[in-house]
């Protein structure tokens, strides 16, 4: 099922993403530093399920054959999951950890 997300203003982001961070650290009684902590934010945080897998297989989409990463996550609001591209993933290509934690 697709669903429509409204476009929001980085300004809005931004605000979220600190109120999120916020939240997190009242709540763990922790300070925030580098690097953020993503998985545990969102796994046991808000309770989303984080996995990686072939996005582009998940979706049947085949892959661009020059190489170019055009698929590199998906958020599925009802089963509560998030997936990464396995492409992405830092314990099987450390090279791409900055990639992930941005993505």
């Amino acid at each position: 099922m697709t669903r429509f997300v409204p476009y929001l203003a980085k300004e809005v982001i931004e605000q979220d993403a600190e109120a999120l961070l916020s939240d997190y650290a009242r709540t763990r009684r922790i300070t925030i530093a580098p690097p953020i902590p993503i998985e545990d934010i969102v796994e046991k945080h808000l309770k989303l399920l984080l996995e990686f897998d072939d996005t582009h297989k998940l979706f049947g989409i085949p892959r661009d054959p020059e190489g170019n990463l055009d698929i590199l996550g998906a958020m599925f609001f009802n089963e509560q999951r998030i997936v990464i591209d396995e492409s992405l993933d830092p314990d099987e290509n450390p090279a791409t950890e900055g990639r992930y934690r941005f993505t």
